[in-house]
């Protein structure tokens, strides 16, 4: 449960030594009809002390998304945790908790040498829940980037808030050639309700801004929450097409254990299955409204 890289170690040492491993904490197993828990989340205090990942053990040809143009595609993930607090996000609330704890640059750097000029990668992306998050780790990051000729593009997710054109002519220097912003509304009442702290004009000015120096946008909106109406889903469209990113993602929001979003769905009454196969957040909606049926 939650940061699983200590717990599996463990895990694994034990089975390959055949000794008890029922007391590994951070598990949970099943002992009959029971499901046990066994201690509490364990978080890694220190990301820098974690191993490059054996990336060499897989084709990294076949992992690629649509927005990818440059193959082979690596995917880092250089910090962990969220501070923020938007209700349907399960990273921070279930996995990494709102703690954010980054690599530091050298660690990043190392690993995107390693990428580059071992395994032939010519695109990272950089799947952080908040990349951006320290200004100065990510000038850094850039810097170092530059210095050492690393001839990659890359790809991070950040808040439409916390970015600005000085900082965004740095990043595409460095290589930077999209931004994933996770915009979700249109509407400002709607994400005030989900508790993503930032403005509809940020999501317009990090647009504008990201576009002019010369980074893909892509922009992603979520339609179908409770506080959502036909008409604002309307205007969360129309808010989409006139922003007119490179790339723009639609998806549906999906309540998913352990999030807040969770608790208020069930407590309402609109959760329509616990067929966990079902819950993709694109192929089909797991929520009903009365206002707004699936």
């Amino acid at each position: 449960r939650g940061e699983f890289d200590l717990s599996v170690a463990e895990l694994a040492d034990r089975l390959e030594a055949g000794s008890d491993w029922r007391d590994v904490a951070g598990i949970s197993f099943r002992d009959g009809d029971e499901v046990r828990r066994v201690g509490g989340i364990q978080h890694i205090a220190d990301l820098n002390i974690l191993p490059i990942p054996a990336y060499d053990l897989i084709d990294l040809n076949r992992y690629t998304e649509s927005v990818n143009t440059n193959l082979p595609v690596a995917t880092m993930i250089t910090s962990r945790g969220c501070p923020y607090g938007c209700v349907y996000c399960w990273g921070p609330q279930t996995i990494y908790d709102h703690r954010w704890r980054p690599m530091s640059p050298e660690r990043v750097l190392r690993e995107v040498a390693y990428l580059v000029r071992e395994l032939g990668v010519r695109e990272i992306e950089f799947d952080d829940d908040i990349f951006e998050f320290d200004r100065e780790r990510v000038l850094a990051i850039c810097d170092g980037l530059h210095r050492e000729n690393l001839d990659v593009f890359w790809s991070p997710q950040c808040r439409p808030d916390k970015v600005d054109r000085e900082l965004l002519r740095i990043m595409r220097r460095a290589g930077c050639k999209r931004i994933l912003y996770g915009c979700e509304s249109g509407v400002q009442e709607v994400l005030d309700k989900m508790k993503k702290s930032f403005r509809v004009e940020d999501i317009e000015r990090a647009t504008r801004e990201t576009q002019a120096a010369n980074i893909d946008v892509l922009n992603c909106f979520m339609l179908g929450f409770p506080w959502d109406t036909e008409e604002t889903i309307e205007r969360t469209i129309d808010f989409a097409c006139r922003l007119n990113a490179e790339f723009t993602q639609f998806g549906i929001p999906t309540p998913l254990p352990g999030t807040e979003y969770m608790d208020i769905i069930r407590s309402a009454g609109h959760l329509q299955t616990e067929d966990w196969s079902k819950f993709s957040g694109f192929s089909q909606a797991v929520v009903s409204f009365p206002h707004l049926p699936r």
